[in-house]
């Protein structure tokens, strides 16, 4: 018994190998929210920002889409009309929803601007009581947009109590963050 194959059966087998090969090697791979980078994965999801007010601070969140850097980002605008006593009485969080050891290497990246110049406090923190932050940093955010980016050495976290928070409530004012990130360094 012979089996001839012509040469549009040749091509079909190879497209069926290929795609089978294809298939294999970029299953595990992800795209980060940005879709910056095939082999990092985003932590912080665009969908989980949660705003919040207390102790009489007032505010709101809007969900924003600017393109920076040719790729179209989404984030959060927060008005802060007024603040409260203390920073954190106005601002966002996002679960990260996974589990950290001490030790490991990321970076949190993100654009920000403020049309009043505000300042936040953005911090990577357990979400139990006295919020023990493993990174924090005060932004002076300018009018127009720019990129930040720093490197984070986690401290441990168990999964249902990693957050980044980001303090809004400095003073009276509209901040911007779009794109933000937290990918493996």
């Amino acid at each position: 018994m012979r089996i001839i194959i012509k040469p549009l059966g040749m091509v079909a087998i190879a497209l069926v190998i290929g795609g089978a090969f294809a298939a294999v090697t970029f299953r595990n791979t992800k795209m980060t929210a940005l879709g910056t980078s095939r082999d990092m994965v985003n932590l912080v999801s665009s969908e989980k920002w949660k705003f919040y007010t207390e102790k009489g601070a007032l505010g709101n969140l809007t969900i924003v889409q600017e393109t920076l850097g040719g790729v179209s980002r989404t984030g959060v605008k927060i008005v802060t009309d007024q603040p409260g006593m203390q920073p954190w009485n106005v601002g966002v969080s996002n679960p990260l929803g996974r589990a950290f050891k001490k030790g490991e290497k990321l970076q949190l990246r993100f654009w920000g601007r403020s049309v009043s110049s505000s300042r936040l406090t953005i911090i990577l923190q357990r979400n139990v009581p006295g919020f023990p932050d493993c990174f924090k940093q005060d932004v002076n955010l300018t009018p127009e947009w720019r990129p930040y980016q720093y490197d984070v050495t986690m401290a441990t976290m168990a999964q249902w109590e990693s957050m980044v928070a980001v303090h809004c409530g400095h003073s009276k004012g509209t901040i911007e963050l779009v794109g933000t990130e937290l990918v493996p360094a």
